[in-house]
């Protein structure tokens, strides 16, 4: 509860993913206070889940937040389509698989994650993107 105040999307992101899971007739299972956010078992296979929301990031590399249409308006500005910045959003979400890869090699390297499990990342690119 105490990093939900703090990464809000990022947990809720994770509960909706183990939400989801359960409605399919899975049993996610938490991993306990080292390795990925939970798992689930297909048969005999464990798969593990590893979740992140990236967010727009800081500095010359953050992603720039979009206007929308109601502020462009309120500016006196005709509404027209906009640039996406798609080489900083590209970046936050390899930096974000990056980060979770070298979390695997991790888990695996303890012995958490075993050579014949699954492992998935699970990205939620909303605060990153300003899509809805």
């Amino acid at each position: 509860l105490e990093d939900a105040k703090k990464h809000f999307h990022h947990r809720t992101w994770e509960l909706y993913l183990w939400h989801v899971l359960k409605q399919h007739g899975f049993d996610p299972q938490k991993s306990g206070s080292v390795g990925p956010d939970f798992y689930f078992m297909s048969g005999e296979e464990r798969t593990w889940v590893e979740a992140v929301a990236p967010g727009r990031g800081i500095g010359p590399d953050a992603v720039p937040k979009l206007r929308t249409f109601n502020e462009m308006l309120e500016a006196g500005e005709e509404a027209i389509a906009q640039q996406v910045p798609e080489e900083v959003i590209i970046l936050r979400f390899t930096q974000a698989i990056r980060y979770k890869l070298m979390k695997y090699a991790e888990y695996r390297s303890k012995g958490i994650v075993r050579s014949d499990d699954r492992f998935i990342i699970a990205i939620n690119g909303r605060e990153a993107t300003d899509s809805w």
